[in-house]
């Protein structure tokens, strides 16, 4: 798929099932204390902040490729996160 038709495919079929959520200083702190406590690191960081923002959000299903560790990270989510 050459980028514009990723493009494409992003617009029409991701982005307008989003919801931008902007994260506050406390979820920053909560992010990074759920981290320490998972021995999560490095660019987990940003696994552990889109894991805060579902928490924030209600979220009602979490979407990754990376289940695993996703499961391990938030064990609170565990039954919400499966692969696409």
């Amino acid at each position: 798929m050459i980028p514009d038709e990723a493009t494409e495919v992003i617009d029409a079929n991701v982005i307008r099932r989003l919801k931008v959520v902007e994260l506050g200083l406390s979820d920053y702190q909560q992010a990074i204390r759920n981290s320490q406590t998972v021995g999560a690191r490095g660019g987990a960081i940003f696994d552990m902040l889109h894991l805060q923002a579902a928490r924030r959000m209600g979220a009602k299903r979490i979407l990754t490729k990376n289940v695993r560790h996703f499961q391990i990270f938030a064990p609170d989510l565990k039954s919400l996160i499966s692969a696409p």
